[in-house]
Order: C-alpha cells, then structure tokens, then sequence
C-alpha cells in the first residue's frame, strides 16, 4: 500500500505547497517555456500537462515545451490536439505531433537531445518559465 503524501512530506511547510494538476496548471501562462523531465511513460508528468491540455481546449494557449526525452504519447498526443502547443524540442515520437509539425502547425527543433542545455546556458533559446518532473496524482 502507498502512503499518503501527507505520510511522506514530513514538513508542514512543503505539505502546504500541494496542490491539484488543475491549479498547477494555472500557473502556465500562454507563451512560457515549460521544461518537462522525460523518456517515455516511465519518467514524463503526468496529471499537469493534461490539465493543461483541457485548459487549452477552452482558452488560447500556446506554449514551447522542452524536454529531456521523448513522452508518453498520450502527452504530446493530447497537447497537440488540445492546440497547446507552439514550438517542441528536441525529441519527440508521437504521429499526432508529427502530423501537426509537417503541416506547419507546431515549430520542431530535432536535435540530439545534448544540444537543448548548451543552447539554454548560451541564451540561444529562451529561458524555461516552469520546470515539470515526474508529477502524480495526490
């Protein structure tokens, strides 16, 4: 059986930070940079991301997403058809978002997945606004 986060977060202070993938997606504001950890289903967010796919299917968002893998493809699947999604780097494997990028729909940048930090150290993309790891359900 798993324990509560209430029974992990041991400090009062951190347990108050919890919120809702609803809520936390709040926080993403049309235009930002989010960083998401990645390689496949096993390491990719969860919860947030779909939040803010449904929160897009209502209101103009668009963001760029970074990560360090690929994701799940019911990640980008889902973005991409929410019309979430602006420009992606550097990996990414889902025929949906491959679709929208060969129509001109969503900017690809395919490189090796090494090259997306020196070009954040260097300035040569934006900043991330909103860094995302591995994000459960509460």
């Amino acid at each position: 059986m798993t324990d509560s986060y209430e029974e992990r977060i041991r400090m009062p202070a951190l347990r108050e930070k919890v919120t809702s993938a609803t809520e936390a997606a709040l926080w993403i504001k049309d235009g930002m940079v989010i960083g998401m950890s990645g390689f496949t289903r096993a390491g990719d967010a969860k919860v947030v991301p779909l939040a803010l796919a449904e929160r897009a299917r209502h209101e103009h968002m668009k963001i760029t997403l970074l990560t360090g893998a690929s994701l799940g493809n019911d990640v980008d699947k889902t973005l991409t058809e929410a019309g979430a999604l602006a420009r992606r780097m550097p990996f990414q494997s889902d025929p949906v978002l491959r679709a929208a990028i060969n129509r001109g729909e969503v900017m690809f940048v395919d490189q090796h997945l090494s090259e997306t930090v020196e070009l954040l150290r260097t300035r040569q993309i934006p900043p991330i606004d909103i860094g995302m790891s591995l994000v459960v359900e509460v």
